[in-house]
């Protein structure tokens, strides 16, 4: 998790996997862990992209099912256009 969480820092003053790839690699080895390549570290913000999406969808969803369940947002009923 320690490595996740390496890539997700440096991710935002490097965002290009090659450039990144040096700074995991000294990650690596002052840890004893195994050298990774350029597309695992690639599959590693893929995973990382797609986990804030589904995070920020899921909250978006439940306060909308909240909201809507305690009557705080309303949708239009039949209502004109904007135009």
């Amino acid at each position: 998790m320690v490595f996740i969480e390496f890539i997700q820092i440096y991710r935002r003053e490097h965002p290009c996997k090659e450039k990144l790839k040096p700074l995991v690699d000294g990650f690596c080895r002052e840890r004893g862990i195994a050298l990774v390549s350029v597309s695992t570290i690639g599959r590693i913000i893929k995973y990382l992209k797609e986990r804030v999406v589904s995070l920020r969808k899921g909250i978006e969803e439940a306060l909308v099912f909240m909201g809507r369940r305690q009557g705080l947002l309303r949708g239009r009923r039949g209502g004109k256009g904007c135009g």
